[in-house]
């Protein structure tokens, strides 16, 4: 925090990527709320718009026509916390819902991840992908898309859900409140709550009117976080630092 704060004096400008990483900035009293600009990560998303559609993504994956997927994607380690997915899910199949967790990404927690599905009695019902070079075609075979981080500055494969029209249940959590809005294009839980995890994933699987409704709410909103928009916005950013240089004189 002191070499932020030491490093703010001598800065022109502040990006963080969401507004709550702003607000944690200012609360640590980083440097006046004036330096700040708020610019997203940018997502090119392109794939996302010309994916293959959902029958064609299953059929690749090897995932079965009518079972109810969710899916997630990212580093296999505490922080994305995957282990709640797992265990909302075992108690949703529990309950009898005919439902499957694919889970793609690599990291240090794959064998931990395994042994827990496992020890659960899902191993069947989770699958794990490992590393792909693209989400696409996961995104599109999936029905609903889950986001558990304990942390998270934003979240960018959030932004590629919300491009393919996919719902979201993530944690309420960091920069991941920028991007989902409760009601409108998914769900937000409290970071490990099983119950509360597992009820936001029922609600969903139930209701597809409400599922195809969050989804094109969400792809309305993924143009917020194009490259695009990242690119004129720090364009702006840089054209008004410069303007003001000019003004004040080197």
């Amino acid at each position: 925090i002191l070499l932020e704060r030491w490093t703010a004096r001598i800065t022109d400008a502040i990006v963080t990527l969401t507004a709550q990483e702003k607000e944690d900035h200012i609360r640590f009293r980083i440097a006046p709320e004036a330096k700040f600009t708020v610019i997203h990560s940018g997502v090119d998303l392109k794939p996302f718009l010309t994916g293959p559609s959902r029958a064609e993504a299953r059929h690749l994956l090897g995932l079965p026509p009518r079972d109810i997927v969710v899916a997630t994607v990212g580093r296999l380690a505490a922080v994305k916390g995957q282990e709640v997915l797992i265990r909302a899910v075992s108690e949703l199949i529990a309950r009898g819902e005919r439902i499957l967790l694919v889970v793609q990404g690599a990291g240090e927690l794959r064998r931990n991840l395994e042994d827990l599905a496992g020890q659960l009695g899902i191993a069947r019902q989770v699958r794990f992908l490992g590393w792909r070079p693209d989400v696409a075609p996961l995104l599109a075979a999936c029905d609903l898309f889950g986001f558990p981080s304990r942390n998270e500055g934003m979240g960018k494969v959030l932004v590629e859900a919300m491009a393919m029209g996919r719902p979201i249940v993530a944690s309420d959590v960091g920069g991941i409140r920028d991007l989902v809005s409760p009601g409108v294009n998914g769900l937000l839980a409290p970071v490990g709550d099983i119950g509360a995890w597992v009820e936001a994933i029922a609600r969903l699987s139930r209701d597809p009117e409400t599922c195809q409704r969050m989804g094109s709410a969400g792809q309305r909103m993924a143009s917020r976080y194009s490259s695009e928009a990242m690119i004129k916005k720090i364009d702006q950013l840089y054209g008004t630092l410069l303007n003001e240089y000019r003004t004040v004189g080197p």
